[in-house]
């Protein structure tokens, strides 16, 4: 189960997108076992990203049942976001061009463009889950109340500034034995909250922020 960001995004070409996408299931076909996307900010960074999403992977968010364990992929993009500034598009640009020609540019230029406070706030801004969402959780919920184990698998650890809507979930799930699973910090985190064990997993292929 993936945590999302499998692709670099950030375009709005269609065709670069598809392109994208192509290259990355070719990957996952070669793998010999079931495979679950999450959305990242990444994978549906503006309007025609999430377009292609729908139309490649369909529902953000859904579950199964393994071994009376339940699993539930949640979607941390669900809400609206502000589009990037222009200036932010184009250093992605620069930064994407300079992975190829000098990754050592290129790891020199991430180190800087993390060190702005306006990156690092962004990064920490609370996530929201419309109402939609939460009510397919609380159903979800319901109709699988004797699992043995739940787990909880999103992009983005909203437990590091938790919304309003996230503590509504957590609140859900008060009663029942259940792990979080999140990534897009670029960076391994461990949090033990309320004895319930909350992982922000690593980068795996993209670059290492911390």
């Amino acid at each position: 189960i993936n945590v999302g960001d499998i692709i670099e995004g950030y375009t709005e070409d269609r065709g670069e997108l598809i392109e994208m996408w192509e290259e990355a299931d070719g990957l996952v076909a070669e793998l010999n076992m079931p495979f679950f996307f999450t959305r990242g900010n990444h994978d549906v960074s503006n309007a025609m990203a999430k377009e292609v999403w729908l139309e490649r992977r369909g529902a953000s968010y859904y579950s199964f049942v393994y071994r009376d364990v339940l699993f539930m992929v949640l979607d941390s993009e669900d809400s609206p976001r502000p589009e990037a500034p222009p200036e932010i598009k184009e250093a992605t640009k620069v930064y994407k061009k300079l992975q190829v020609e000098d990754p050592e540019a290129a790891k020199k230029m991430l180190a800087e463009f993390m060190k702005s406070e306006t990156i690092v706030a962004a990064l920490g801004d609370p996530v929201e889950f419309l109402e939609k969402q939460r009510a397919w959780i609380k159903k979800t919920l319901t109709e699988n109340a004797d699992v043995r184990w739940t787990f909880l698998f999103m992009h983005e650890p909203c437990w590091e500034n938790p919304s309003e809507s996230f503590k509504a979930i957590e609140q859900m799930l008060q009663d029942r034995n259940h792990t979080f699973f999140a990534g897009h910090l670029h960076y391994y985190d461990y949090d033990n909250i309320n004895i319930r064990e909350y992982i922000t997993i690593g980068p795996a292929g993209a670059s290492w922020h911390h």
